[in-house]
């Protein structure tokens, strides 16, 4: 792959220098990933982000014995980048490929060692950018969420009997 072609597919190398995203280009891996296949499994280590170059992935995730598709990744999208943040790691989410696609495998590794170059700067930038926008999709689905869920009724508060010196004092101030 190119350097010019990487830019194309994925806009935000746009800005970068062609040397330097040609030395990106060069020591990153290029993998083909069949239609079915599966990229990701929910739990699985997480040692490993993609850029996806050419096809569409679909994300899902399972919870309480449900499957729930959460999403698609789109040509130009990083998916799977918990693993270049958190060693460690388990994968929060199952990822499928929907029809053949074409990926740029990015390692944590790689990211270290070419922390000097620009296009892993903005790589990082665009990192930074697609996580602001989960977090901000997470946030309109869960107010909506509890927009739709009934408000619990308040708990009746109990009334505690008064006790023997409130009982006194009242009878004092009443005068009687």
């Amino acid at each position: 792959m190119s350097a010019a072609s990487l830019a194309q597919t994925a806009s935000f190398f746009g800005s970068v220098p062609q040397g330097a995203l040609q030395e990106f280009v060069e020591r990153c891996e290029i993998q083909h990933v069949a239609a079915g296949e599966l990229v990701f499994q929910q739990g699985e280590l997480a040692e490993t982000g993609l850029l996806l170059l050419e096809g569409l992935f679909e994300v899902s995730v399972e919870t309480d014995k449900r499957v729930r598709n959460i999403g698609l990744v789109h040509p130009g999208e990083i998916v799977g980048e918990q693993g270049l943040f958190i060693r460690g790691a388990k994968r929060n989410a199952t990822v499928q490929a929907n029809k053949q696609s074409k990926v740029l495998v990015i390692e944590l590794s790689l990211l270290q060692e070419l922390s000097h170059n620009p296009a892993v700067a903005v790589l990082e930038l665009h990192l930074l950018a697609t996580l602001g926008r989960r977090v901000r999709t997470t946030n309109r689905l869960i107010q909506k969420a509890w927009k739709a869920s009934p408000l619990p009724e308040p708990e009746p508060k109990e009334v505690a009997p008064p006790t023997l010196t409130q009982r006194l004092l009242s009878i004092f101030r009443s005068g009687t």
